[in-house]
């Protein structure tokens, strides 16, 4: 209800914050914005590559393992834009071999590391979809 008892729709709607204290009902969540940065870590191996398609928010992490990859870093993510505090980041494998292969995240406002504590696979693709929140 807008004030004085009207209700009304809007197509869009933009605000800096927005504080609500009832129940928020969302029928589809779609961030934006430009790709984050990202580098590889030692894990992939030599020859190794990364890739990242997405937004601060939510995206694909693709690496390319090379050859003789140690455990380690796979990839460093920046932010375009810091958040506040320490995020929260879910990382989703995409495939088997991005499965079986141990991986977690450490992370700040700035960004976040994708590491495993065993060497990868060598010569596969490893995928990760990611989520972030603070």
């Amino acid at each position: 209800m807008l004030s004085g008892g009207m209700s009304g729709n809007a197509s869009a709607i933009s605000v800096h914050n927005l504080s609500i204290s009832g129940p928020l009902l969302i029928s589809h969540i779609i961030s934006q914005g430009p790709n984050p940065g990202i580098v590889p870590g030692t894990a992939v191996g030599s020859g190794g590559t990364v890739s990242i398609s997405g937004n601060d928010t939510a995206g694909t992490v693709n690496l390319n393992i090379g050859n003789s990859p140690p455990a380690g870093v796979l990839g460093t993510i920046t932010f375009r834009a810091a958040y506040t505090g320490t995020v929260h980041v879910l990382l989703s494998p995409l495939s088997g071999a991005a499965a079986s292969t141990p991986a977690y995240v450490t992370r700040t406002g700035g960004g976040f590391q994708i590491h495993t504590d065993s060497p990868p696979p060598g010569g596969v693709g490893l995928s990760y979809d990611y989520f972030v929140t603070q």
